[in-house]
């Protein structure tokens, strides 16, 4: 049962890291335009 938590949060862990890493990376590109478009 503890090994099943443990793996279980591991997963959460990853997932949420990953969502976090997409989301970073959309709003960079997202920034990146908008500096690209005002100079």
């Amino acid at each position: 049962m503890d090994y099943d938590k443990l793996s279980m949060g591991e997963e959460l862990i990853k997932t949420f890291f990953l969502h976090r890493y997409i989301y970073s990376k959309l709003l960079s590109i997202r920034l990146g335009r908008r500096q690209e478009i005002e100079f």
